[in-house]
């Protein structure tokens, strides 16, 4: 990796299953960055509701929530 990289980790998933891990920029005793990863995971959510037809994309949020 370049020491000018700023990644933190890689993680290659083929199959659902990871295949490679690696970490050049986190100790072992470190936690990853979570906030990056947390809009990733709103998304997942995001589309599953939509698939089962739990939400509508067309819609803006403050057609949910009320007040934004």
């Amino acid at each position: 990796m370049a020491d000018h990289s700023t990644v933190m980790g890689i993680v290659i998933v083929k199959d659902g299953e990871i295949v490679y891990e690696f970490y050049p920029r986190q100790e072992s005793y470190q936690k990853p960055i979570y906030w990056s990863v947390t809009k990733v995971l709103f998304f997942i959510l995001a589309g599953i509701l939509e698939d089962g037809v739990q939400v509508d994309a067309s819609l803006t949020i403050s057609d949910y929530i009320q007040g934004l």
